[in-house]
């Protein structure tokens, strides 16, 4: 339950931000949006995500935390990636963009699970972690350094043959960003055995 830096993770909700926008206008997105929204998420391009924010402003993508119900999320004017929260509003975040009718349409949803489904292959650790033949993976990772060490957070969705669970995990590495991903990659593979025991 502790709180942390988002870092990317949160691009997963300005994507919803810019979905919801086109579905309440009743539109599709334009081919520059899709162009932004696939570098944001399976790249995490800076840029990309900067663009939507000034364009859409940051009243709005608050607007669509309030809707997924993150009332533990921290949107303020400072950058995003420092904007703070809990690991259980990330999950929230995942499970209504990828799996509910409450935010956004099928359709929409599709895009968004396709996206977090197709991120590059240098940044599939954390939950991506138990990616395999017969396991899939839709989600977005989140990483920077500070004074203290490298914070790794890693959010998504993953479905197996016997399990299907959203997970969401913020992390501290006083080791550097290396020995944090073989940390992460380890817990996520900890929850992903416990899952198929039934354990959790």
């Amino acid at each position: 339950a502790k709180e942390g830096y988002c870092y990317s993770t949160i691009r997963v909700l300005v994507l919803t931000t810019v979905l919801r926008q086109a579905q309440e206008a009743g539109v599709e997105l334009t081919a520059a949006q899709r162009d932004l929204a696939e570098r944001m998420i399976t790249r995490s391009d800076n840029g990309a995500t900067e663009t939507p924010l000034a364009q859409g402003g940051r009243d709005e993508v608050q607007r669509a935390a309030g809707l997924v119900g993150m009332t533990s999320t921290q949107i303020d004017e400072g950058w995003w990636g420092f904007w703070r929260t809990v690991p259980s509003d990330l999950s929230l975040m995942v499970d209504v963009v990828l799996s509910s009718d409450r935010v956004l349409d099928g359709a929409r949803r599709t895009v968004a699970r396709f996206l977090m489904a197709d991120v590059v292959p240098s940044q599939r650790w954390g939950v991506f972690a138990p990616e395999s033949r017969g396991v899939h993976v839709a989600a977005k990772n989140g990483w920077g350094p500070l004074p203290d060490g490298y914070r790794l957070n890693s959010t998504g969705w993953v479905i197996a043959d016997d399990r299907e669970y959203v997970l969401s995990i913020l992390s501290r590495s006083t080791a550097g960003f290396s020995h944090g991903r073989r940390t992460i990659n380890e817990v996520a593979g900890i929850c992903h055995a416990a899952m198929a025991d039934g354990l959790a």
